[in-house]
């Protein structure tokens, strides 16, 4: 129950604290069509050369050209270097999907559950 609520509550108010563990996790990041061209474009550079440079086809679908168990490539140490142009997976994280590891590593959860055990809510 306290789950559950917790999400009602991740959809509503979530913040992004900006701690890039996200960015961290293993996974493929998937590219929408509209991905690849705010990207390439982001980069200066057509779509196909987009996808020469910094993709490959996983699973029939267009996904970031990185080892699976390797942090995004985009990430620095000052962040995103993508944030202004960053996928859709990215944007809708951990609003439409997260993975179940979620709930220990990502700052902006932890932040409404805490404020949620304080409140006695959930």
């Amino acid at each position: 129950m306290r789950r559950k609520f917790i999400i009602k509550q991740i959809k509503q108010q979530f913040e992004c604290q900006r701690c890039n563990r996200c960015c961290e996790q293993p996974g493929f990041v998937y590219l929408t069509p509209i991905d690849l061209e705010r990207l390439a474009a982001f980069y200066g550079l057509e779509v196909s050369s987009f996808k020469d440079e910094f993709c490959r086809k996983e699973e029939n679908e267009w996904v970031l050209d990185q080892p699976e168990d390797e942090p995004c490539r985009f990430l620095t140490e000052k962040g995103c270097e993508i944030h202004e142009a960053k996928p859709q997976q990215c944007s809708e994280f951990p609003m439409e999907w997260r993975d179940s590891g979620a709930f220990q590593y990502c700052e902006g959860i932890k932040k409404i559950a805490s404020r949620c055990s304080k409140e006695g809510k959930g």
